[in-house]
């Protein structure tokens, strides 16, 4: 029962980073094309 806990945790933990990540890249891709826009 705690390892299920455990995986599920870790499960939600992952996710968590991986949303992160890729909001970030987006964010960061963003940001380069309008630095390169206005310069």
């Amino acid at each position: 029962e705690n390892l299920e806990e455990l995986k599920e945790k870790k499960g939600v933990r992952d996710q968590r980073r991986e949303t992160h990540r890729r909001w970030f890249g987006h964010r960061w891709r963003t940001n380069f094309q309008l630095h390169n826009i206005t310069h």
